[in-house]
């Protein structure tokens, strides 16, 4: 049986991979074990470990590796992420690692295994985001990696491009639409209860994050983005920045934003299923989130994506791009809430996939080749 450690840092990759890790568990031929760190074990955060608990998952190891969100502090962050991760590898050796994305403590985690010499997997790799230190981070884990699970075909391109052979390449398609397609309806009355807010028509919900590239982290552009969505005067749910450097500063924004208003909701984590709903119900999606430009499309919802985090994505015709100028975020929201452009995204197909990715990673898995072959990389000029 081939034992398939999976290094799951925060909320976002973990709701991605849920579905390969119930199609690892129905597997005959695997056996799954979780390697859990970064903010899943930030208070701060949301302490999502506990999510995954309630799942039920194996978990190999759990360790601490985040301090505060400056910019030296997350490269300590990174040295202690590998020194653990070896530490962990080294008790529980799995036969490969699943990555998944492009966020620090993905990389640094990784990079325990090279000296190791365990195989790398990686999923959503050959994407591009040009206004995050996350681009590095992704590109490095293609090198690293052995097998490659990519969203789309153009992203397959691309890691053909840098060099890696065609047969360790799969277009598996973004697991995050297997969750959707396989998840459970969740009452109005039980999100209300859960969240104290619920969603009344109009409603945007914000998913907002650090643009590590710019100096300030896109500080300024929150509180522009905050000021036309109170000029638009409609309900908003926001969920929380995640922990990149400026993140505390863009939360401690949206707190301020929504204090003492009943119309405006900040929750830290809301989860696979609660997100799921939300997007299914509200007017747009506005931010520079990575679900607006893969998820939303799968529920032909609008979306505005502000400013340069995800520049170079491959996106729906449901998201409207627009920059960090006032007037220009202003157009932008005007456009995705109107009905002719919703009116316009009926039968719309998500270029991310078919929500079957699951089946197809865990195929691969199955039929995996011997670690002597797949470590033995050759770089394939093209």
């Amino acid at each position: 049986m081939t034992r398939v450690g999976v290094l799951t840092t925060s909320r976002a990759d973990y709701g991605i991979y849920k579905p390969v890790l119930r199609a690892i568990h129905a597997s005959a031929a695997l056996s799954l074990q979780m390697y859990v760190t970064g903010s899943h074990l930030s208070e701060s955060h949301g302490l999502t470990v506990n999510e995954i608990e309630a799942d039920g998952w194996p978990i190999a190891a759990r360790f601490s590796c985040l301090t505060t969100d400056e910019p030296e502090a997350v490269a300590q962050s990174m040295a202690t992420c590998l020194a653990s991760m070896a530490k962990a590898l080294g008790t529980e050796r799995p036969d490969l690692l699943l990555t998944l994305g492009d966020r620090f403590e993905m990389f640094a985690g990784a990079a325990a295994t090279v000296p190791l010499n365990i195989p790398l997997a990686h999923l959503h790799g050959g994407e591009t985001s040009e206004g995050a230190i996350d681009e590095v981070f992704r590109h490095s884990l293609t090198k690293m990696s052995h097998l490659h699970f990519c969203a789309t075909e153009k992203a397959g391109q691309r890691i053909r491009a840098m060099g890696e052979e065609d047969w360790r390449i799969t277009v598996s398609g973004a697991p995050g639409l297997d969750a959707i397609r396989e998840r459970s309806p969740l009452s109005e009355a039980a999100f209300e209860e859960r969240f104290g807010f619920r969603i009344q028509p109009g409603t945007i919900l914000v998913g907002w994050h650090p643009v590590t590239r710019e100096n300030d982290h896109g500080l300024q552009a929150t509180k522009t983005m905050l000021q036309v969505l109170t000029d638009s005067e409609r309900p908003i749910l926001i969920t929380g920045a995640n922990a990149d450097p400026g993140g505390d500063a863009i939360n401690c924004e949206i707190q301020s934003f929504c204090e003492g208003d009943l119309q405006r909701k900040a929750v830290t984590h809301l989860g696979s299923l609660a997100y799921f709903h939300a997007l299914e119900r509200v007017d747009a999606l506005v931010g520079n989130s990575s679900s607006g430009i893969i998820e939303a499309a799968s529920f032909e919802l609008p979306v505005l994506n502000i400013g340069q985090r995800q520049s170079g994505r491959a996106s729906g015709q449901n998201v409207v791009h627009t920059t960090t100028d006032h007037d220009a975020m202003r157009g932008g929201l005007e456009r995705v809430l109107s009905r002719e452009f919703r009116a316009s995204l009926a039968g719309m197909q998500n270029p991310y996939g078919d929500g079957h990715a699951a089946r197809r990673i865990v195929k691969v898995l199955e039929d995996l080749h011997p670690a002597p072959k797949l470590l033995a990389k050759r770089f394939n000029d093209v």
